[in-house]
């Protein structure tokens, strides 16, 4: 049995209702603390807000009998997003709420209808003889048992129509051709899915129970992959994860912490001088952006960043054959010692020999070479003239 919060509301909150109201108290404490980083979080706070004052108004025994009911309903969003967050205990919590505001409803429970009056029996000699038996008589089924068979075969049509509704419902529509996925992760105009998405968020069905629990795994799963930096394994994960709840908060949440990580691992290949890895890693980011309908003004920014760089190859010692090839460009020669920087005008097997300008005073430029050996160096940097 666990122990019931204590109440910090008013006193004048009517009795039966504080350790509801108390429940309730911490419940929308819980999602204050989510509400910076989610958004939904933010709007169930709100709703939780109006369904205390509602309760804790000390007019009477609290709100009309009617409202209990409503007031229950409403508590299904709630639940629903501590579901999908994995919090588990919480929503529990919030289902037990939900129970104790509907049994507070007194139409929740229809009294049985009162037994039928007894039928008065004439008189012994008011009776008229019975007339004499030809045969055995037949048995007669009595009103009551026909009626509860009736009632019996109602119930079991009802179940099976339930049944097999709900069966088609989960049954996934593969009438469509298949193709690949829309660049920007939408949907094809006349596609089921696009008129769900332009639903309104409240009009659209809310994922079962079975559907919030894997969402909340594939979110888990996608963070651990970002963490240990498999961008990749990440972005198939998210995509999952979309196609469970595409408007949850934590689907959003996971995308813009992806985007960041791109536009990180895209700067890392621009200080490596790897230009065109780093263009590609900008690109699916802003492509995940779209998507999702995040900001993409932080990858403006490093795209601006990054064109700003002065752009160079890479070599290493042992590439002499590019090396020879960029005889008369401006190199950078990094050693195990000071660092040179020159024109390249000749390449060998054991060295590289730079011409190097130094300004002497007012009459012009000294020229003069500088071997280096390729022993030392430890990588060239080629620009273009």
């Amino acid at each position: 049995m666990t122990e019931e919060p204590s109440l910090a509301v008013d006193p004048s909150v009517p009795a039966r209702l504080r350790p509801v109201v108390a429940r309730l108290v911490e419940i929308q404490r819980k999602c204050s603390a989510l509400g910076p980083r989610n958004e939904e979080a933010r709007d169930v706070s709100t709703r939780l807000q109006a369904i205390i004052a509602e309760l804790s108004r000390g007019d009477g025994d609290g709100p009309s009998a009617d409202r209990y009911r409503d007031l229950a309903r409403q508590l299904f969003p709630v639940a629903r997003l501590f579901e999908s967050l994995g919090f588990m205990s919480v929503a529990r919590e919030v289902s037990h709420v939900e129970r104790l505001l509907r049994e507070m409803d007194p139409d929740a429970a229809t009294p049985p209808p009162p037994p039928p009056a007894p039928t008065p029996q004439r008189p012994a000699e008011a009776r008229e003889p019975a007339p004499a038996e030809v045969g055995p008589p037949r048995p007669r089924t009595p009103k009551a048992v026909v009626l509860g068979l009736a009632v019996l075969v109602l119930a079991l049509i009802a179940a099976v129509l339930v049944i097999v509704r709900s069966q088609t419902a989960r049954t996934p529509d593969h009438s469509g051709a298949a193709g690949p996925p829309i660049a920007g992760g939408s949907a094809a105009p006349g596609a089921p899915g696009a008129a769900a998405a332009r639903a309104p968020a409240g009009e659209r069905p809310s994922p079962a129970r079975g559907s919030r629990s894997r969402l909340a795994d594939l979110i888990s799963q996608a963070r651990l992959a970002l963490q240990a930096g498999d961008l990749d394994q990440a972005a198939n994960l998210l995509n999952e994860a979309a196609a469970v709840d595409v408007d949850a908060g934590v689907v959003r949440e996971t995308a813009q912490e992806l985007v960041t990580a791109l536009i990180e691992r895209s700067d890392q290949a621009a200080a490596e001088a790897d230009w065109e890895r780093a263009a590609g890693l900008l690109e699916r980011a802003r492509d995940l952006a779209l998507r999702f309908d995040l900001p993409t003004k932080p990858i403006d920014h490093a795209a601006r960043r990054q064109g700003g760089l002065e752009r160079y190859r890479r070599l290493g010692p042992h590439n002499l054959a590019e090396l020879r090839a960029a005889i008369g460009s401006r190199v950078i020669v990094l050693t195990d010692g000071p660092t040179r920087e020159g024109r390249l005008v000749d390449v060998t097997s054991s060295s590289l020999r730079l011409q190097l300008g130094l300004d002497v005073a007012d009459d012009g430029t000294l020229l003069h070479t500088s071997e280096v050996p390729l022993a030392a160096v430890r990588e060239v940097r080629v620009y273009p003239d």
